[in-house]
């Protein structure tokens, strides 16, 4: 089997293409409100998790099984929404 030789590619500056699609992503107000939520969650919301266990253990003196009713609450609590959001009147 014969393949043709390729010139390679040159490298590109990950930097520069992020600079370049910021203004395509400020003119657009859906993907500008999702990188919005997206980024104020990943910075607040989803921490969440890893002070958890300390939470339970320190501030409601709780152990394992504090942090087991806090973890499912976080399962409930979106489950009774979306039946909430789905339900017929």
């Amino acid at each position: 089997m014969r393949i043709p030789k390729r010139e390679p590619k040159h490298a590109r500056v990950p930097l520069s293409e992020f600079h370049s699609g910021l203004p395509l992503c400020d003119a657009d107000l859906p993907i500008r409100s999702t990188l919005l939520l997206l980024s104020v969650l990943s910075l607040f919301g989803l921490q969440y998790a890893v002070f958890l266990p300390l939470f339970a253990k320190d501030i409601l003196h709780s152990g394992a099984r504090g942090f087991g009713l806090l973890m499912s609450s976080a399962g409930v609590a979106p489950f009774l929404g979306v039946a909430l959001c789905a339900r017929t009147d």
